[in-house]
């Protein structure tokens, strides 16, 4: 079950694979937001097919509250767009916090203040698939 994890951000996008058992996420890298949302959508279409993918699992930046915003919107625009062009069935997850756990995870473990920018959004999206792969494995029998 190849399932992609994504973290939609403005400039960066992070992304995370599931192992073939389905039970831990792995960072799989980032895409940078460069250009036109087409030619992104384009090239993620692209490492989709590359990786495998069989399901995509997004993080939803909701607010404090649990409400949805404006970046919630955005976000989810650009999922459903993804997921018409690629055919994958999409869902999503509450990604409250998990930049800042990422972030986090990668100052105790001494990464440098120039190597945390690029892996941030990676690590995201393996604490966003992760959350959504124990999910599944706490709703099997």
């Amino acid at each position: 079950m190849p399932a992609v994890g994504l973290d939609i951000g403005h400039k960066r996008i992070g992304l995370a694979v599931a192992d073939a058992m389905g039970w831990t996420a792995q960072p799989a890298g980032t895409h940078d937001c460069t250009g036109p949302w087409s030619q992104t959508c384009a090239a993620l279409k692209q490492k989709l097919t590359a990786l495998n993918a069989t399901v995509l699992v997004v993080g939803l930046p909701l607010l404090p509250s649990g409400d949805e915003g404006e970046q919630a919107a955005v976000t989810r625009r650009r999922a459903q767009d993804l997921t018409e062009k690629t055919g994958l069935p999409l869902i999503f997850i509450d990604e409250r916090l998990t930049s800042k756990m990422a972030q986090r995870v990668l100052i105790e473990g001494g990464v440098s203040r120039q190597k945390r920018k690029g892996k941030i959004d990676t690590l995201a999206a393996a604490l966003i698939l992760q959350t959504h792969l124990d999910r599944m494995a706490r709703s099997s029998p």
